[in-house]
């Protein structure tokens, strides 16, 4: 007997170029805080806590709450080498004045390690102390989603670091201290970088490469992370033998 399944799939299409190669982590959030590259950098909660997206899905982002919460994990590498990350963030105005998003080799006294996130409201990569490279015109709006990127070339200078809000350049304009913060240590964290630093807001979709993305790849990663698409398929199926459908919620049959 001929099945015709009509499905309804909700998803939001994520990247679909050439750097899939040089993920090094993704956490997608979906209910949890895996490493769904792959490569098996799963995160360990800390207090954060699951909340909406910003499609308004439930359980599919991470709330902060700018004091002691964050996500632990294995930070993809060390040293300096280039990379890029994209996040999507809703940074809440009232919470904290620094709000790391990521940090390679975390440890509490901030030695050793690089920060992404943003500093009185401009994206900045940087560590203890005075050190820090930052564009003073890429100011973060608060109490809205905005997608982030941070992409690194090689060099503590202001020419290695370029930093994105939705899609858009920001050349790094300030350097603050010469001191090498590239990470030895492989530990890595998710909302927190030096003692009492804590995002303070909501976290989705972060990205770590160990590549330096080109600005057209981190427009097309915003603009497919942009929108949620709604699909409707229809597929005839001859033989049910080797078809499960394990959720039917939005599926319809005829025969």
């Amino acid at each position: 007997m001929k099945r015709i399944f009509t499905i309804l799939t909700l998803f939001v299409a994520t990247i679909g170029f050439a750097q899939n190669s040089c993920v090094s982590a993704s956490y997608p959030f979906n209910g949890n805080a895996n490493d769904e590259s792959g490569n098996g950098n799963d995160g360990t909660v800390n207090g954060a806590t699951l909340t909406t997206d910003r499609f308004g899905n439930a359980n599919s982002a991470y709330s902060f709450d700018g004091i002691s919460e964050y996500i632990s994990n294995s930070s993809p590498f060390t040293n300096d080498v280039p990379f890029s990350i994209t996040s999507w963030i809703y940074i809440e105005d009232t919470i904290s004045n620094v709000n790391p998003i990521y940090t390679f080799g975390y440890s509490a006294s901030g030695l050793n390690q690089l920060e992404f996130g943003t500093v009185g409201g401009y994206l900045s990569a940087f560590t203890a102390g005075a050190n820090g490279v930052s564009a003073l015109t890429a100011i973060v709006p608060t109490n809205q989603w905005v997608h982030v990127a941070c992409v690194h070339t090689t060099g503590y200078t202001i020419g290695a670091f370029t930093f994105y809000i939705n899609g858009i350049p920001y050349s790094a304009d300030h350097q603050g201290g010469t001191n090498n913060p590239f990470p030895t240590a492989s530990t890595g964290a998710i909302g927190t970088g030096r003692s009492n630093d804590y995002f303070g807001g909501k976290l989705d979709d972060l990205k770590i490469f160990d590549c330096a993305l080109s600005t057209n790849e981190i427009d097309s990663l915003y603009q497919s992370e942009s929108t949620m698409c709604t699909v409707y398929d229809t597929i005839q199926v001859m033989d049910t033998t080797f078809v499960t459908v394990y959720d039917t919620t939005y599926v319809t049959e005829t025969t």
